[in-house]
């Protein structure tokens, strides 16, 4: 988990919780950098971790390349954030395609300019 996306605290708590109520053990490390990235791995082959879920975020989704890489490399059956990372060679994802969700909210603004009156807020 990248420990500066706003999301990490409650997405630590989602599976903290998820993973006591089945009876898991959990390893939970964080990743800043590329050096992080590799302990990691390192760290969750030496205690035996069965699978591993990845986080997302723009810094973990900028090194899907390398994570998809090492999950290989160690026989991790791994789970990723977003859809790209499995286009990238990953075995799947749990969220949204952050392309289409761009894509999406790209045509929102046009949506609004074609409309005969302005959105209010209320």
């Amino acid at each position: 988990m990248n420990p500066d996306n706003p999301n990490t605290e409650a997405d630590r708590r989602d599976v903290q919780a998820a993973a006591l109520a089945i009876g898991q053990d959990l390893i939970v490390l964080d990743a800043r950098s590329v050096r992080d990235i590799e302990t990691a791995f390192a760290t969750f082959v030496q205690r035996g971790a069965g699978a591993l879920l990845a986080g997302g975020g723009a810094f973990l989704n900028s090194n899907r390349e390398r994570i998809v890489a090492l999950a290989a490399r160690h026989a991790l059956p791994t789970s990723y954030a977003q859809r790209e990372t499995v286009v990238a060679g990953g075995l799947m994802s749990y969220g949204a395609s952050i392309t289409d969700a761009y894509a999406k909210s790209a045509s929102t603004p046009d949506a609004f300019s074609r409309a005969r009156s302005p959105p209010t807020c209320r």
